[in-house]
């Protein structure tokens, strides 16, 4: 006596039919989920390595790492403030108290936003210490005599190191 084969069933509710959806590999939409597929994966890809790539800043150029005090003149009154410029970054703090200004004095981060072999532009960070703060922007160079001259905002920054 012979057997017939035994015939799987697939479970219930579950279609058994080709994922090809009578699809060749030679057609056109083929190739074209093959290239949607290429794309997503590169975008996975880019979206995995991006945190460690927007951590990578430039470096603040060595004859401007260290202890600076700044001055400035606006129209009203001469500041004064102490940097503290690191490789990466560094310290701000202005050496006033107003009352009505609670985002002065405070010591704040300096984020590199550009760096090159004589110049960088800081981003003073009053907002991640204080919310509602606004933030201020600081460039520092170094001439070809090597004097250092620099900016905050639209002011001119007298900048001496600090022994």
């Amino acid at each position: 006596m012979t057997e017939a084969p035994i015939q799987r069933l697939a479970p219930a509710g579950h279609d058994s039919r080709s994922r090809s959806h009578g699809i060749s590999p030679t057609h056109p939409r083929a190739a074209g989920r093959r290239v949607l597929a290429a794309a997503l994966t590169g975008a996975l890809g880019m979206l995995l390595t991006w945190p460690a790539a927007a951590q990578v800043s430039a470096q603040v150029p060595a004859p401007l790492v260290g202890d600076w005090k700044g001055t400035w003149q606006t129209e009203n009154r001469l500041y004064e403030a102490r940097l503290i410029v690191t490789p990466s970054g560094g310290t701000w703090q202005t050496a006033t108290s107003n009352r009505a200004n609670v985002c002065a004095g405070r010591e704040v981060p300096m984020k590199v936003e550009t760096a090159t072999e004589s110049e960088v532009r800081f981003q003073l960070q009053f907002s991640e210490v204080i919310n509602g703060c606004p933030n201020v922007f600081v460039t520092m160079k170094v001439g070809p005599d090597g004097a250092v001259t620099g900016t905050r905002s639209k002011y001119e920054l007298q900048l001496v190191r600090k022994p």
